[in-house]
């Protein structure tokens, strides 16, 4: 009986699992240079919790009972609230925090249920500064990993909310862009919404419609992202999906590839902990970029296939790995041909076909050189 894939599983191949490791060190490289700290979580939550801090969204939670307990939990629908919930029951914590993350996110979505996310949270800090360090050094992530031309899009979660009194049917407005349905919110100002603009003077209507605070904040963040020679953008009708965003929002935009990461500031959501800690953060999509990047195949070195009487292959085997190389021996019951094929097959370099005294050195399955063992290891070392 065959075993398919369950409905909403994901699968990654050997080469997506071996760019999921790139990503994994070259994130590592780029938030740890910014001073950020690993965080390794649990994959659920208390499932009163996310319905607490999410509302409607909870309903897309993955949810399970423990049946000795009777306790209802959920599967992660994001990083953030559970480092916030985390961080905010811990009693010694050194403020302002930096932490980053990797993994998988879970919900029930029609693309599956699973999903890669990495980002970073800046936990205890107020103000713009704290907003542009994230928005930067997502964005260098996404430089180093070979996007160009990046744009960021720039708004305010106050705005929606205030224009709307946060009713949810008319927040979808913002959120689907919906012309007919903003008018009805915007009237005149309808077209000043949907346009995008860098230019201050081009959103400083805002102040006439008592949003005075997101719009000295929107331009401070404006001045300090020009100061990191970032291209940016105002979009006055961005919304979040998530409900807990407080601030300055943010996406990151290239043209090959779309929305590539995004994030914001949510002051709020630690109150649903017990504690006052003001905090930003972001995100970078990593299932949009295991579609744009290319799948990455393993380096492996050498394939040892051992013919001598005397284990010679496994004991170069051995001496190949202490010297940093990645060596695999074939173990099984077939012909010396077939094995060269089996190691070229799996992604080895170069295929060791190795005698008493002798090494037979395959580039490919019909070209060789024969050179002495002692010889091999004084031309590799």
């Amino acid at each position: 009986m065959s075993a398919p894939l369950v409905s909403g599983e994901r699968f990654y191949t050997l080469g997506e699992a071996n760019l999921i490791k790139e990503l994994f060190l070259k994130a590592s490289e780029v938030f740890e240079s910014f001073g950020y700290d690993y965080v390794n979580l649990s994959h659920f939550e208390p499932q009163e919790w996310q319905e607490v801090a999410f509302r409607e969204k909870a309903k897309e939670a993955i949810t399970f009972k423990d049946t000795a307990s009777k306790e209802s939990f959920a599967l992660r629908l994001d990083f953030t609230t559970q480092v916030v919930r985390t961080f905010s029951g811990l009693r010694d914590v050194n403020l302002p925090l930096r932490v980053y993350y990797f993994g998988s996110v879970f919900s029930l979505s029609k693309r599956g249920y699973e999903k890669l996310q990495t980002g970073v949270e800046l936990l205890g800090e107020k103000g713009i500064p704290a907003d542009v360090e994230v928005i930067e050094l997502i964005t260098e992530l996404l430089k180093k990993l070979g996007f160009k031309e990046l744009r960021v899009i720039l708004s305010h979660a106050g705005i929606p909310k205030k224009l709307t009194n946060g009713r949810q049917e008319l927040l979808r407005a913002f959120l689907e862009r919906d012309t007919q349905a903003l008018r009805d919110i915007l009237g005149d100002n309808t077209e000043r919404f949907l346009a995008l603009t860098s230019s201050p003077s081009d959103i400083s209507f805002l102040s006439s419609l008592g949003l005075e605070e997101e719009l000295k904040e929107l331009l401070r963040a404006g001045e300090e992202l020009r100061s990191a020679g970032l291209e940016f953008v105002y979009d006055l009708c961005e919304v979040r999906s998530f409900p807990y965003y407080t601030g300055i929002v943010f996406e990151v935009f290239s043209p090959e590839g779309g929305a590539l990461a995004g994030g914001g500031r949510y002051d709020n959501l630690s109150r649903v902990f017990g504690k006052e800690l003001p905090a930003t953060g972001g995100a970078v999509y990593l299932e949009k970029l295991l579609e744009l990047l290319p799948a990455k195949k393993p380096k492996k070195d050498y394939y040892v296939v051992d013919v001598s009487k005397r284990g010679v292959g496994k004991h170069l085997a051995r001496v190949l790995r202490s010297l940093g190389k990645k060596v695999g021996v074939d173990l099984g019951k077939r012909s010396p041909q077939r094995a060269i094929h089996v190691g070229f097959e799996s992604g080895y370099g170069e295929v060791l076909l190795v005698e008493e005294e002798r090494i037979k050195v395959y580039s490919s399955p019909g070209e060789w050189v024969t050179m002495s063992v002692k010889e091999f290891l004084e031309l590799i070392k």
